[in-house]
């Protein structure tokens, strides 16, 4: 009976070494799957198993590939191995529109450099007349910086930009995502005049709903001539539902010159038209700085449009 348990006890050491020895393995930074398994649909969604096989959308949709109503599941960690990752949908004639959904993994080692104007693991979504694209349940780790853009810039750690498409009832999705991505912009001498936009989860978003995400990432943007928007959550929040969000990053911005800065703890900036906002139930416990510019714990500005606009609805926040 002891040699029988004595054997068994070798062959579980075994095994979780070989869970150990299996895990996945650093992208290379150039190689994409040349197909996915998985049919696309709710039943059978696209399955992402490696680095290879998430490059294989991005290569994708930047050939023009939209996956309008298609689902997608990760079922592994994924380890991007500090390659720089262009943006899935960087295009905006060129968007992501389906649901991708990571399933509790984790997406480690993500980097990119602030060359792109809409940045972020994706950059571009937009809505769909028949469908809810979204992204959910996914965990981002990694760190951005660098890089060479001098004109505006978008970038959302997990996602950059997402527009509502004209006379659409629905809104995207982004729900229990976690991302902790450092983000640290410094464009100080080069002639940047536009708008600069960053955080963790979400940049610029127009009539989505961002529910139970968390940010932990610091976010710090250096500029000497631009319009500067930050949030541990979402920057600029037109018209977009913000719920049940937390945010532990630091938010810091620093300008030489007097323009318009504003960083918010959870959301940089808010602003309503046509669809009422609501950010409820939220936290931030990073600390929030703005030389020469506004900040806030929760929300460094609201806006109203007059007219059409239902309005804003702010309860339930905290800021420590």
């Amino acid at each position: 009976m002891k040699k029988l348990i004595a054997f068994a006890l070798v062959l579980t050491m075994m095994l979780s070494m070989l869970v150990v020895t299996t895990s996945a393995a650093a992208w290379d930074g150039t190689t994409a799957s040349a197909s996915l398994k998985g049919e696309g649909t709710e039943a059978s969604p696209y399955l992402i198993e490696s680095a290879e096989d998430l490059k294989y959308i991005q290569v994708q949709v930047d050939a023009g590939t939209t996956f309008e109503g298609k689902y997608f599941k990760q079922t592994a960690d994924i380890d991007l191995g500090g390659k720089e990752w262009a943006p899935i949908g960087e295009r905006t004639a060129k968007p992501f529109i389906g649901l991708y959904d990571g399933n509790g993994y984790k997406i480690v080692n993500f980097y990119q450099t602030f060359s792109y104007r809409f940045g972020g693991l994706f950059a571009y979504m937009t809505t769909s007349a028949d469908f809810t694209p979204g992204l959910i349940n996914i965990t981002l780790e990694g760190k951005m910086d660098g890089g060479n853009r001098v004109g505006d810039i978008y970038s959302g750690a997990l996602l950059g930009w997402c527009q509502q498409s004209n006379n659409n009832p629905n809104k995207i999705v982004l729900a229990n995502c976690k991302v902790d991505v450092d983000m640290y912009l410094d464009v100080t001498g080069k002639g940047i005049t536009g708008d600069i936009i960053l955080a963790n989860v979400l940049a610029r978003s127009g009539y989505v709903n961002v529910y139970n995400c968390v940010g932990y990432g610091d976010v710090t943007v250096i500029a000497d001539g631009s319009k500067i928007t930050a949030g541990g959550v979402v920057a600029y929040a037109p018209d977009t539902d913000v719920i049940n969000c937390v945010n532990y990053g630091s938010v810091t911005a620093k300008t030489t010159a007097a323009k318009d800065i504003y960083c918010g703890g959870v959301v940089g900036t808010t602003a309503s038209s046509k669809i009422a906002l609501k950010i409820e139930n939220c936290i931030n416990y990073g600390n929030v700085s703005s030389k020469n510019g506004n900040a806030g714990g929760i929300v460094a500005k609201q806006t109203h449009s007059s007219g059409t606009a239902t309005g804003h609805k702010i309860m339930g926040v905290h800021a420590y």
